[in-house]
């Protein structure tokens, strides 16, 4: 008979049914973070910033989400976003509207690799609009057939 969740947080001395370590989730649940797409890329702070949110964000949804939740990978991203004047309000402030963001991720090499581009406008050219860009760490999962991600800011701290 094979062991649900519950009697493998059991038997590693977890009963308050919360990781403590990677290690914890590669034994319960399967997948070695440290194995993930994307991780040997990471900086060695991004690889320990990872690894402290991964234990955070496990603890922090509950036993169902986690036996639905499938990491698919984390990386280091170049967000960019993209603005254009929309129009001028009332009290004469320009307003922007975004109308694309573009990621890339850094690679083994060091240099960031087109990854996803959301363009929100059929007829957007991206040369005519300002730019703000800002990098982060991101993972990427699934949690049952919807596709997730989080901005990773601290340990405890995501979005």
């Amino acid at each position: 008979m094979a062991l649900n969740k519950m009697d493998l947080y059991e038997a590693r001395a977890l009963k308050d049914y919360k990781v403590t370590t990677p290690e914890d989730i590669k034994e319960i649940y399967g997948y070695d973070v440290t194995q993930l797409n994307g991780y040997s890329t990471l900086s060695e702070e991004n690889k320990q910033l990872f690894r402290k949110f991964i234990i955070n964000f496990y603890n922090g949804i509950g036993l169902d989400s986690r036996m639905i939740l499938k990491l698919i990978e984390v990386n280091y991203v170049q967000m960019s976003e993209y603005v254009r004047f929309s129009y001028t309000a009332d009290d004469g402030q320009d307003i922007y509207e975004v109308v694309g963001v573009e990621f890339k991720k850094l690679n083994e090499k060091g240099k960031y690799i087109a990854f996803k581009k959301h363009l929100f406008y059929k007829d957007v050219d991206l040369e005519k609009c300002k730019k703000y860009t800002s990098s982060f760490l991101r993972i990427d999962y699934k949690w049952g057939t919807r596709k997730e991600w989080q901005h990773i800011i601290t340990p405890n701290k995501w979005y």
